[in-house]
């Protein structure tokens, strides 16, 4: 059999911006171009708030300066705390947003915080987001492919379920499958490899109906929902081994 499987490819990456003289920074300034996840990206900042309508608070911006359209790209920007054991700043959007060169419908070349942090917050020393006049931002990015990616491979060998008592009630094991199976006591009564290994080896059912067998032949009753889950494994390992009861609340549950 072949199988077809599906990726979603995404990229990482993360870049770090070290101020070292805050107070001496422009109404606006940018940081050098810096390639991550795969494309060109800055950041840009606005100490004292982009526009009078943000006074008060510092303004943060992700800027993509490459030239395709739709970087599907989901962010985290950041403040390093400077002060061993201190929580950073962190403001993340997990939903993809899309980046672009041309500014079209949803699709921009910047995304960001006009408030991202209060110059109050910020300034203050002991909190540790700004020690001697020193900040470090972070941006931590991840960049979705537009389309998925498809390869083709052999399908894997389903795996084989081995059912194996303990040694010391090998005989209990055998007798009870025996008495409730003719196709089991068959096989242990003819000198078959599973009499002298003292393992049954089942290749042609999943795990979850080789436990359910098992658990009828011993209790004479599947786990609540087992018929309606898997009702059609369950006929099909009841005809193979011949455990008739079973096979009649398969054929009901089924009809």
């Amino acid at each position: 059999m072949t199988e077809v499987v599906t990726r979603v490819r995404t990229e990482k990456g993360s870049f770090q911006w070290v101020i070292e003289d805050w107070s001496s920074l422009p109404p606006a300034v940018n940081s050098a171009d810096v390639e991550c996840a795969g494309h060109r990206w800055r950041l840009r900042i606005y100490p004292a708030g982009r526009e009078e309508e943000f006074a008060g608070h510092v303004s943060l911006y992700l800027y993509y300066c490459g030239r395709e359209q739709g970087v599907n790209t989901s962010y985290t920007l950041r403040i390093v705390n400077q002060l061993p054991g201190k929580p950073d700043f962190v403001v993340s959007v997990a939903r993809r947003k899309s980046f672009g060169f041309i500014h079209t419908g949803d699709v921009v070349n910047n995304r960001g915080f006009p408030t991202f942090i209060s110059q109050a917050r910020l300034n203050d020393e002991t909190r540790g987001l700004k020690v001697g006049n020193r900040v470090v931002i972070r941006a931590e990015l991840t960049v979705t492919a537009d389309e998925p990616v498809h390869s083709v491979r052999p399908a894997a060998a389903p795996p084989t379920q081995r059912w194996e008592p303990a040694e010391s009630l090998a005989r209990e094991h055998k007798e009870i499958l025996a008495m409730r199976s003719p196709v089991f006591q068959a096989m242990f009564a003819h000198g078959t490899r599973e009499v002298g290994a003292c393992e049954v080896v089942i290749v042609d059912l999943p795990a979850s109906a080789v436990r359910e067998l098992l658990l009828f032949l011993y209790t004479d009753r599947c786990s609540e929902g087992a018929l309606a889950s898997m009702g059609d494994l369950l006929l099909a390992a009841a005809d193979k081994y011949q455990v008739e009861r079973l096979r009649q609340l398969c054929e009901v549950e089924l009809a």
